[in-house]
C-alpha cells in the first residue's frame, strides 16, 4: 500500500483540506492561467488578420461544412447505447441499500461516476471527491472494482450483440449500433414477456414506470425480495413494441434492464457522433430520436451547446467562451476567425459538427489515410479510465493489462484486424500527463492478446522505474496503424433472436402471454 501524504499543519481559523486538494487546485490555476495566456495570444493573432484573410477563411469554412453535408445519410438508424451511472449501478446490484443514498465511484481525488441521488447534490463525473463531499457531507465513495465491471460490461455486450452482430464497444459501459438494414424490414411490432417491480425494493428491472399504455398487464401481487429482503410488487406483463426504429430501441433497452439489470439510455440520429449527444438528453432509463430530416437536424445542432458534443472537453469549451462562442450558432458568427482560434485537428472537429457527419469529406486526407495495403495510420482506437491515485505496482499492472484486452475488444469492434502501433498514457497523481509508445516491426493481429498485455506492461514498468514511485490516477491503451478488415453492413442476429421463440422475457412475434415468466437473472456478482 502507498503512504499517505504527511499531515498538513494549518491555523486553526482554516479548515484543513483533504489529500490531493492542493495538487487539484494547483493544477487548476496553472490551466487558468495558460488560458489567458492562450486566449491573449489569439486576439492579438485576430487584431493583425486583414480583411481579405478572414475572407478567405469564411470561403473556407463554408466549403468544407458544404463538402461534409453532402456525407449525411438521412436513412441511417445509428444508435448509441449507454449504461447509466454504470459503476455506480454495480455496485448498488451488490449493495441495494446505495441506491437510495447519495453515493459515488472512485476516491477523494477524483470521481469515476455517482449515482442519481448523488448528482442531486451537483456531485458528477470528474470531479474530485473532495469537492463533492463539500457539496454533499454524507456522500459515500466506493473504490473501483474493475474486475466486476468488466463482468458486467460483459452481459451487457452479449445482449447487444443480438440485436447488432456488428456492434462497436466504446468502451465499458457504451456502445454502437447500426439498426437501418432492419428497421426497413420489420414487421408489424412485437411482443415480450416479462415481470415488472414496484415498491420501495429497487433490485429488480424492469420496473412498473417501464410498462405504457400499450402493455398488458397479466396479473400481479406481493414478494419479498432475495436480495434486500423488502417488499415488493411484481406485475406479470406483455410489453408490446410499436414498429419502427422507436419501438425497437425500447425493446432493446427492456432486454438490457432483464439481462442485467442495469438501465440504459439510447440515441437514435442519422450518424453516431450525434447519436451519443442524443444519448444524453432523456438519462437516465430513456432514448431520443433525432429525425432523419435536414431541417430537423440543422436545428437541433444550432441550439446546442458546443460542450454538449464528443471531443469539445472543458478545455476547448472554455477557451472558445472567452470569444462568446458557446453554441455551434455562436461558432457560425466567428467563422472568419475559427482558424486563429483552434488547432487543425480542432477545427475539421468543429466543421464537422456543423455539418452533422461522422467524417470527414475527404478520409484519406483528413481521417483515416488508410494506404493500399489496408493500414490505417490516422486513426486509433483504445481505452482509458480514471481511478484513485495508488503507486502499488501490482494493481497498476492489472489495470494495465486489462485495459489492454479491452481496447482490443473496441478495435475488433471497429473491424480492426491488426495494429502496428501501442500507446500507454499515464497521467501522475499531480495531473501529469505522459505518453509511451511501442512501435513493432510488423503488424500484430489481435488475437495476440498476451503479446499486447506484455507490451503494454513493459511501457508502465519502464515508465514508473524512470519516473519513481509517483501516484498514478489514470491509465490507457491505444492502438494505431490499424489493419482493417471489409466491413460488413449484413445484419441478421436480431432477425433470427426475434424469430426464435423462447422463454424468460425474450421477443416473441406478437403472441399472447401462455405462462408467467420468472423472475429475471441478474449478472453474477461472485
Amino acid at each position: 500500500m502507498f503512504k499517505p501524504p504527511p499531515a498538513v499543519k494549518v491555523s486553526p481559523s482554516r479548515p484543513m483540506e483533504p489529500p490531493g486538494s492542493s495538487l487539484f487546485n494547483d493544477h487548476a490555476a496553472d490551466k487558468r492561467e495558460r488560458l489567458k495566456s492562450n486566449v491573449g495570444y489569439v486576439k492579438s493573432m485576430i487584431s493583425r488578420a486583414t480583411p481579405a484573410q478572414q475572407a478567405k477563411n469564411e470561403k473556407e469554412f463554408n466549403d468544407v461544412v458544404a463538402d461534409y453535408k453532402t456525407l449525411r445519410n438521412l436513412k441511417d438508424y445509428c444508435v448509441h447505447v449507454d449504461l447509466d451511472a454504470f459503476y455506480a449501478q454495480v455496485e448498488c446490484l451488490r449493495e441495494p441499500k446505495y441506491t437510495r443514498l447519495p453515493m459515488a465511484v472512485g476516491g477523494d481525488s477524483m470521481l469515476s461516476t455517482a449515482n442519481y441521488p448523488a448528482r442531486k447534490f451537483g456531485v458528477k463525473s470528474g470531479m474530485p471527491g473532495f469537492q463533492a463531499k463539500k457539496l454533499c457531507p454524507q456522500l459515500v465513495i466506493l473504490p473501483c472494482d474493475f474486475k466486476l465491471y468488466h463482468k458486467a460490461s460483459w452481459s451487457f455486450h452479449q445482449v447487444l450483440s443480438k440485436f447488432d452482430p456488428d456492434v462497436r464497444m466504446a468502451g465499458l459501459d457504451e456502445a454502437y449500433l447500426n439498426l437501418s438494414n432492419f428497421v426497413a424490414d420489420a414487421p408489424d411490432g412485437y411482443s415480450m414477456n416479462t415481470v415488472a417491480y414496484d415498491g420501495e425494493c429497487q433490485c429488480n428491472r424492469p420496473r412498473k414506470d417501464d410498462i405504457t399504455e400499450d402493455d398488458e398487464v397479466i396479473s400481479s401481487g406481493d414478494i419479498t425480495c432475495t436480495i434486500c429482503g423488502m417488499a415488493q410488487l411484481y406485475f406479470n406483463c406483455t410489453m408490446n413494441f410499436s414498429p419502427g426504429i422507436d419501438g425497437m430501441i425500447r425493446m432493446l433497452r427492456m432486454e438490457v434492464a432483464m439481462r442485467t439489470n442495469l438501465s440504459c439510455s439510447a440515441g437514435i440520429a442519422s450518424s453516431y457522433y450525434l447519436a451519443k449527444v442524443c444519448s444524453d438528453i432523456n438519462k437516465p432509463n430513456g432514448q431520443f430520436i433525432l429525425p432523419g430530416d435536414n431541417d430537423a437536424l440543422d436545428t437541433f445542432i444550432l441550439s446546442s451547446p458546443l460542450k454538449l458534443f464528443p471531443g469539445i472537453g472543458p478545455t476547448s469549451s472554455n477557451s472558445l467562451a472567452e470569444f462568446g462562442i458557446k453554441t455551434v450558432a455562436d461558432l457560425l458568427n466567428h467563422k472568419k476567425n475559427l482558424r486563429f482560434m483552434v488547432s487543425n485537428s480542432q477545427y475539421y472537429l468543429l466543421t464537422r459538427i456543423v455539418a452533422g457527419v461522422d467524417c470527414p469529406p475527404d478520409e484519406t486526407e483528413e481521417s483515416t489515410n488508410e494506404t493500399d495495403n489496408g493500414i490505417d495510420s490516422g486513426k486509433t482506437v483504445g481505452t482509458e479510465s480514471t481511478f484513485t491515485p495508488t503507486s502499488n505496482q501490482a494493481e497498476l499492472v492489472s489495470l494495465i493489462r486489462s485495459f489492454a484486452k479491452s481496447a482490443i475488444e473496441s478495435a475488433k469492434g471497429d473491424g480492426v484486424t491488426s495494429v502496428g502501433i501501442l500507446f500507454v498514457k499515464v497521467k501522475l497523481g499531480s495531473y501529469d500527463v505522459h505518453t509511451c509508445s511501442q512501435k513493432f516491426n510488423e503488424q500484430v493481429p489481435l488475437t495476440n492478446v498476451e503479446l499486447l498485455q506484455n507490451v503494454s506492461e513493459t511501457l508502465l514498468t519502464k515508465f514508473i522505474a524512470k519516473q519513481g514511485k509517483k501516484d498514478i490516477r489514470l491509465l490507457g491503451v491505444r492502438y494505431g496503424e490499424l489493419g482493417m478488415a471489409p466491413l460488413s453492413k449484413v445484419q441478421t442476429g436480431l432477425k433470427s433472436f426475434l424469430n426464435k421463440p423462447t422463454v424468460g422475457g425474450r421477443c416473441v412475434k406478437r403472441r399472447k402471454l401462455e405462462e408467467n415468466t420468472d423472475p429475471v437473472t441478474v449478472i453474477d456478482l461472485e
